[in-house]
């Protein structure tokens, strides 16, 4: 389901890249590839890498109340499985390891090469798909317990892994935000929003046992990770 929602989410990068000056990327109102300005409003927070919304934003956003601005939109929580089964936001995907966004990035990016081998005998005169004629925004939102560590980390590594499959500044998910208090501030303001609607804090007693072994696993693939080549360095 994480990939199919991803790939609905990708860009495909129809326009070729584009120079990019030094006051563009020093413009942090700017989105990924330097395009446009980022369409939610960013929160001035501790994350000077990352561009951060508040719960009552992406609540609006949940609602619907950014209407046909907003083509799609993913929230993808980081956390472990057991807090994520013990309360979510509605619609969020449980990614909280690098391993399953670069699998789920790459399934995502292998069923977009199928549909465009399927469209290789369109003709000129025949029409585009109303979305990839859409100006309307695709969206992407991570989030932890508190956003402070593991919601930061997938994001900036989503960049990363996005940087290194695109000539630069060309990116498939241009957009990225974090939520600003992550899912305990969140579910504290909006429950209703959230299914089920629960909390479930990391190192809950009851599931201390599971927390020491998704640590542990942590922590080897922490040991065995290589670097990522880049084909451009940037802080963004």
């Amino acid at each position: 389901m994480a990939a199919v929602r991803f790939r609905q989410l990708m860009s495909q990068l129809q326009a070729p890249p584009t120079p990019v000056t030094q006051v563009a990327v020093a413009d942090l109102t700017l989105i990924g590839d330097f395009s446009k300005q980022h369409l939610l409003p960013v929160e001035s927070a501790g994350h000077q890498e990352h561009h951060c919304i508040s719960a009552q934003t992406v609540a609006s956003l949940i609602r619907g109340q950014f209407g046909s601005a907003v083509e799609d939109f993913l929230i993808v929580d980081c956390r472990y499985p057991y807090e994520y089964q013990g309360g979510h936001i509605k619609g969020a995907v449980n990614l909280y390891t690098e391993h399953q966004v670069q699998q789920v990035l790459h399934q995502a990016s292998a069923q977009v090469s199928v549909s465009t081998s399927r469209l290789c005998g369109r003709s000129a005169s025949d029409s585009l798909p109303e979305d990839e004629e859409s100006p309307s925004r695709k969206l992407i939102i991570f989030h932890c317990e508190f956003s402070s560590e593991r919601g930061p980390h997938l994001c900036q590594y989503l960049r990363r892994l996005d940087r290194c499959v695109n000539v630069y500044p060309s990116l498939h998910y241009p957009e990225l935000y974090l939520l600003l208090g992550g899912y305990k501030h969140f579910h504290a303001s909006y429950p209703d929003l959230c299914d089920p609607c629960g909390y479930v804090s990391m190192r809950q007693r009851e599931y201390r046992e599971q927390l020491n072994s998704f640590l542990r696993r942590r922590q080897t693939r922490q040991r065995r990770r290589r670097p990522i080549r880049r084909h451009h360095r940037t802080k963004r």
